[in-house]
């Protein structure tokens, strides 16, 4: 395949081989295209949810400018569409109105289609024969594919590759390598291709103009099958389209009958004709409808340029609020049905929502018994009011309210749920549940759990207490609190219908959770895991190569229901769609598509192991809506030996109206752990033993430690004690020997004073002792007495102090 690209390309056209890149293809000159603005504008508004718009040419040019092809976003709110001149437009729908802007000219077009993989890349197909690749952020970047000898016409996708189709030849493209994977053998020598397309579990059809189909499974190339329409009583077979799930096909044909085939035995399974007054129906496509409204709805355009709807559960045509829809020359229906685009034989391109077009099939209503005269009791009278309840919302028309505001009003969201999962509100059987609980248990879940509204704490505590006694083995269950704490919430101050809601989610949605107790549902792992491989093998590969296991990017989704990835609105949003729809895999189906909406973030920015866990452990600011739209077109996609419902009950069961509640979790535990329930009550008497003997240890433990620290304290204040004595022990002392020494020196100075006197006394010759004092006082000047009467004075008050200081140091010991 040879794959021509500009300067600059798109981020995939970065990784193909230097001998892959060649030239640029000169584009349609700008010169020649009529001036449109290029800031977006807004459609004409022509009716409720109805939208015109008509591509105005220059007064330079002759011809009429028209819309020529179309397509939608996954995402249904926008809308590619390329003109006869070449000119690519793109549709977006922002605040209930739609606004056009041009991208820029990219050449004579066969078709065009989003890419599955890339929100923003477009495939459109040209006369030249080629196949262009470029984004709508940059259409001036791209590459083109080769590898078609006559313009392609039909282009359909599954996973990550695409067929596109010829009069010739049909090629099927790996999307995300945008290289060439095979070529189908084809018998074109004498016939022409009328159609070719690949069903969303890889099945290939190709209609040939002999009203012949030739048929293919993926990778299976070598084995193929061959149907003859003929033999069933069509000629000249016009179109024929898969259904949403790819297990039927539909064909019609010259004779206003339609055939529908299974694409496993390629048998026929239903042969329809369309009432008289039509003409030729030219094509089919399928408008998708919620599978609980029981019906799948054919839009057919006929010849003569008129479309219809044909319900091909009652075999009818379905009435529409206009009439049928006249002047069509082409339809396109968005991916959910909800938007539908027409291209008129003017040229004008039209928005239309389907449920504004189709109306329902009114249902007579049933008229209210008049109340008898005679009394009765407030039972009957509840009964009576939920039976009104139970008809007034019905999930059918519950479903139309879901589809056009995305939720139920904050204000009944828990009476919509409440009906939908049947809850019979058993106030005796729900009081019956015994008082006594195991604390320990309890204690043990709650321990983590801090919240600061009281309120809610109480209501999670009483739950888990009669779950406890309802199943003695969800005791062991450390992840019940995360998963019933937001159903709490949500039913706010009604208690029996929050536990009758838990009990339901336990029974239909968490099927097959606790086979491998305590450790993670292993199997429910494996099918996620399965689901992920087959609908995006490259994501698959990124987790293993980083050591993420289904049990660190599944499981913490589901053990917490969402709560832990979803604000408080979102997560009622998404579970406003899971209760609705009635099948349990939607919710294995939504945590694979958790992945794929955050693909970009998590293959972008995350690169440890460490910082997966924490993405999956933290609030996120996806859409619960973006994740049922992706939910929803994996359940369409993935094939049927790895869809969830092959594995797990999918559809609802309900709690009964009166009597015991089913144990219906006794066949979910392992049979070692079952076949000791009939001990449930003495284990409950020997846990609740076994706690108060741990809360007596606790006591104990927690009293020796309070001596112990009052004995270490009062240790510790007497050496602190024996410190300061020892201190001040020290100070006295040494404070002693200073006086000592003061008086020592004072003493001495004293005797060689007394020395001096008695030596001037012997030199005068005077022999008596007693008369020396006073003859030496007499003899001395009056200042050297003076000076000796203070010195012996000051000894004596030395003498004093000593004396003192040393009584009050012994009374202080």
């Amino acid at each position: 395949m040879d794959v021509l690209t500009p300067h600059k390309t798109p981020n995939k056209i970065h990784n193909l081989a230097p001998s892959a890149i060649h030239s640029i293809i000169p584009s349609i000159p700008e010169d020649s295209i009529p001036e449109m603005t290029l800031s977006p504008s807004k459609l004409q508004k022509i009716g409720v949810n109805r939208f015109k718009l008509t591509l105005k040419s220059s007064s330079k040019c002759l011809l009429r400018r028209n819309f020529q092809h179309l397509v939608f976003h996954p995402d249904e709110e926008t809308v590619a569409g390329v003109d006869t001149k070449g000119i690519l437009y793109l549709l977006e729908l922002v605040s209930s109105e739609w606004s056009v802007k041009r991208l820029g000219s990219v050449g004579q077009s066969t078709f065009v289609a989003f890419t599955p993989s890339q929100k923003t890349e477009l495939l459109i197909g040209l006369t030249s024969k080629d196949i262009k690749l470029l984004s709508t952020t940059s259409p001036d970047k791209y590459c083109m594919l080769k590898g078609h000898q006559v313009p392609p016409t039909w282009i359909s996708f599954y996973k990550n590759y695409c067929l596109t189709a010829s009069r010739k030849e049909a090629i099927i493209w790996n999307i995300e390598t945008a290289k060439k994977v095979h070529q189908l053998r084809l018998e074109t020598n004498n016939s022409s291709i009328r159609k070719a397309l690949i069903s969303p579990n890889g099945v290939i059809a190709v209609l040939y103009d002999t009203d012949v189909i030739q048929s293919w499974m993926f990778e299976l190339f070598s084995s193929e099958n061959r149907i003859s329409i003929t033999q069933n009583g069509i000629r000249n077979a016009k179109d024929f389209i898969f259904t949403e799930n790819g297990r039927s096909l539909i064909i019609c044909g010259s004779k206003r009958k339609i055939l529908i085939f299974n694409t496993r035995s390629w048998s026929l399974t239903s042969r329809l004709e369309l009432p008289e007054g039509n003409s030729v129906a030219r094509r089919l496509f399928i408008v998708p409808q919620d599978v609980d409204c029981g019906c799948r709805v054919l839009a057919i355009l006929f010849e003569d340029g008129n479309l219809r709807f044909f319900d091909l559960s009652t075999k009818s045509f379905v009435e529409t609020s206009n009439g049928s829809l006249g002047g069509v020359r082409k339809v396109v229906v968005s991916p959910g049905g909800q938007w539908l685009a027409t291209i008129g034989f003017d040229g004008s391109l039209e928005l239309l929502s389907v449920d504004g077009i189709i109306r329902p099939t009114p249902k007579p209503q049933k008229k209210l018994l008049k109340p008898e005269t005679t009394s009765h009791g407030v039972g009957d009278h509840l009964k009576y009011v939920r039976e009104e309840f139970q008809e007034e919302l019905e999930v059918k028309r519950l479903i139309p309210i879901l589809k056009e505001f995305g939720e139920y009003p904050e204000r009944h969201r828990a009476l919509i749920w409440k009906t939908i999962l049947r809850l019979p509100e058993n106030r005796g059987e729900y009081f019956s549940l015994s008082e006594k609980v195991l604390l320990e248990t309890e204690v043990e879940m709650l321990r983590e759990w801090k919240l600061v509204d009281k309120s809610r704490k109480m209501m999670l505590s009483v739950t888990i207490e009669r779950l406890i006694q309802f199943c003695p083995l969800l005791g062991q269950t450390l992840f019940l609190p995360e998963l019933i704490f937001p159903f709490v919430v949500a039913f706010g101050r009604n208690p029996v219908a929050a536990f009758e809601a838990i009990l339901s989610i336990l029974w239909n949605f968490c099927q097959k959770w606790f086979e491998y107790h305590p450790l993670p549902p292993i199997n429910v792992l494996g099918i996620v895991e399965n689901i992920l491989g087959e609908v995006d093998p490259g994501l698959l590969e990124f987790y293993c190569r980083h050591g993420v296991t289904s049990g660190e990017y599944a499981w913490p989704l589901l053990k917490t229901s969402f709560s832990e990835v979803l604000v408080g609105r979102e997560w009622m949003v998404l579970w406003d769609h899971l209760i609705t729809s009635g099948r349990p895999s939607l919710l294995i189906l939504s945590v694979v598509a958790y992945s794929l909406v955050n693909k970009e973030a998590i293959v972008g920015a995350l690169e440890t192991k460490e910082d997966l866990k924490a993405f999956f452990g933290s609030q996120g600011s996806v859409s619960a809506r973006k994740i049922i739209r992706v939910a929803e077109r994996i359940d369409k996609e993935v094939s049927e030996k790895n869809h969830p419902r092959k594995y797990l009950r999918d559809s609802l069961k309900f709690l009964p109206e009166s009597g015991p509640y089913p144990p219906f979790l006794l066949k979910e535990y392992p049979k070692f752990l079952i076949g000791n329930l009939g001990n449930a009550k003495q284990l409950i008497d020997m846990k609740q033993e076994e706690f108060l003997l741990k809360e007596e240890r606790r006591k104990m433990t927690r009293e020796l430690e309070e001596r112990k620290v009052k004995e270490e304290s009062e240790n510790f204040l007497q050496e602190i004690h024996q410190q300061r004595l020892q201190e001040l022990q020290k100070c006295y002392n040494e404070q002693l020997k200073l006086t000592k020494m003061n008086l020592d020196s004072e003493r001495d100075k004293l005797t060689k004073l007394s020395s001096e006197n008695f030596l001037h006394s012997s030199r005068s010759g005077i022999t008596k002792p007693r008369s020396v004092k006073s003859k030496v006082i007499r003899t001395r000047s009056h200042g050297k007495r003076d000076i000796y009467e203070k010195l012996v004075e000051d000894v004596d008050t030395l003498e004093e102090e000593v004396e003192t200081f040393l009584q009050g140091l012994r009374s202080s010991r």
